[in-house]
């Protein structure tokens, strides 16, 4: 009786002190994302179709309303711990979406985390990533990554229209 209420006691008091960890937020530029070594890039849908040539088949005009967000990081470094990504969007103190984007465990071979999504462009300025590390070494913790630093435009030549006579064979 006396270990079960030990065990319960340590359960109850042990959970909160341990914690989750150093959640760290990462500024784009800053030394800690270049020791990361994580890649991520957000640009306007529309954008990353026309870098791929999809315009010349689907005729694309004007922005997007949603952003096209690829994300790849190696577990290796500050990052050999890392067990997931997750997206998070916060709005006035409350969670309005979590979503796990990928999960790695300790037997898990493969030492690559590749990520691509949508997201709306109206949730941009309220959402985070989220890399988990597990608390094995002194790197351990979370990464939290603001996406709206990493919005940009992809620089694409500007095209002409073909006239009607092009169009002849």
């Amino acid at each position: 009786m006396r270990i079960a209420i030990v065990v319960g006691l340590l359960l109850v008091f042990g959970c909160p002190a341990r914690g989750k960890g150093i959640n760290r937020q990462v500024e784009r530029g800053s030394e800690l994302e270049t020791q990361l070594g994580y890649k991520l890039s957000v640009h306007d849908k529309h954008d990353e179709w026309r870098s791929e040539g999809l315009d010349e088949v689907f005729p694309i005009e004007g922005p997007a309303p949603e952003y096209v967000v690829k994300f790849h990081a190696t577990a290796a470094g500050m990052l050999e711990d890392l067990s997931g990504l997750t997206l998070t969007v916060k709005r006035a103190d409350e969670i309005v979406v979590q979503a796990p984007l990928a999960i790695r465990s300790i037997w898990n071979k493969e030492n690559e985390v590749d990520v691509q999504f949508l997201i709306k462009k109206d949730m941009m300025n309220d959402a985070v990533l989220s890399l988990c590390c597990e608390r094995r070494s002194e790197a351990g913790g979370s990464y939290v990554i603001r996406l709206r630093d990493y919005v940009s435009s992809i620089n694409l030549p500007k095209k002409s229209l073909p006239t009607k006579t092009s169009w002849r064979l």
